[in-house]
């Protein structure tokens, strides 16, 4: 399978009042499940519209595999159905007069494909799916789920080198979603389709990807692999898009001299990480951004020496741990912990961090500090 380089794409609308896609590059590797990630208005599925070729941007370039697709400089603009891609939209886009064989086999019927070479296509696609049973169906009497995966289905049996999903999830409940990101997961890894899903659920992107693109305004803010955008954020908006519960930012202002320092948040105090103490060294009173994820928090006693002491004012359970929410010193802090009682809201709760576990940012520029 085709990697996918997308090199300085450039995309304006309103005679070039707004900007939707800001001198973006970046590379989609062979066989990868690649996330674009971000917030609405990113430029996110303006990207996967570009790789489609149902946008025409006004600059910059396109490669799938070897072949280059789309260059503005060089006038060349591959057609949408000219470049083997499939592409699955959030709307499912079935269409309602076919059966479920008819919505599957008609993108096979235009290549002259012998009879039963597309009936045992389809009917091997539909097993994958685990749809077979639904060949005979309209759209109208399928489920959500079962419609989506025939969305799916229409896509994989063309055999395309690209895969293209636009928020494909968004219409599904809880339950389905969490199943047909399970079987989509799968599909992609035992085909190894090069894939390009848009969203802007991060649990979706983390639990997906080989590798996401979190993009702000037109640009890639972070590419990296999921574990590297939650836990070696590369500034203030990452480590605050990425992570469920979100991660707890606090202003603090740097105190002490010589080779020990602390950081000072509302008159608690958090030692400053071992990494980091010797960059910090001519900048006490100056102001950072401490980052502190609620699932790094842990209970403590006020002997331990350093930590945030509040009053519990809600408790949130999970199942599995639960969600506190202490109020200290004007401060809302959220951490995540192995259990709590009802009968501690309105009581104090002493909070501990490993100090190597915090995340430490330049205010003014947002920029991590490594």
């Amino acid at each position: 399978m085709p990697s996918i380089c997308v090199s300085g794409l450039k995309v304006s609308y309103n005679k070039g009042k707004t900007t939707a896609l800001n001198n973006l590059s970046f590379e989609v590797r062979e066989g990868e499940f690649c996330v674009l990630l971000g917030p609405s208005g990113c430029g996110k599925t303006t990207v996967l519209h570009c790789i489609a070729g149902l946008i025409q941007p006004d600059g910059g370039e396109i490669k799938i595999g070897e072949k280059l697709v789309t260059s503005v400089e060089k006038r060349v603009f591959v057609r949408p159905q000219e470049r083997n891609i499939a592409m699955v939209f959030q709307e499912y886009a079935l269409y309602p007069n076919m059966t479920v064989r008819g919505n599957l086999s008609f993108a096979l019927e235009s290549r002259g494909m012998s009879k039963a070479e597309l009936q045992a296509k389809v009917q091997k696609t539909a097993t994958m799916l685990g749809i077979e049973a639904l060949l005979d169906r309209k759209p109208a009497q399928l489920s959500g789920g079962q419609r989506q995966r025939v969305a799916l289905g229409r896509a994989l049996v063309r055999d395309p080198e690209v895969f293209l999903l636009d928020e494909p999830l968004g219409n599904l409940d809880a339950r389905l979603r969490d199943q047909v990101r399970f079987e989509l997961k799968r599909l992609q890894r035992s085909l190894g389709v090069t894939t390009v899903y848009v969203t802007h659920d991060q649990t979706e992107a983390m639990t997906l990807a080989d590798r996401i693109l979190l993009m702000k305004d037109g640009q890639v803010v972070q590419a990296g692999t999921p574990d590297e955008l939650y836990s070696h954020p590369k500034n203030v908006f990452v480590a605050g898009f990425v992570g469920t519960p979100p991660i707890n930012l606090m202003e603090c202002t740097l105190t002490g001299q010589g080779e020990s320092f602390a950081f000072d948040i509302n008159g608690f105090t958090l030692p400053v990480p071992q990494w980091i103490s010797s960059k910090l060294k001519g900048r006490t009173k100056e102001k950072f951004l401490v980052g502190i994820r609620p699932s790094d928090f842990s209970r403590g006693k006020q002997s331990d020496g350093y930590g945030i002491r509040g009053k519990v004012e809600l408790i949130e359970p999970l199942g599995d741990a639960v969600l506190v929410h202490v109020a200290a010193r004007g401060l809302m802090i959220t951490a995540k912990l192995d259990q709590a009682k009802e009968d501690e809201i309105g009581k104090e709760l002493f909070l501990t961090v490993n100090p190597e576990r915090l995340h430490v940012f330049d205010k003014a520029s947002g920029e991590r500090l490594e």
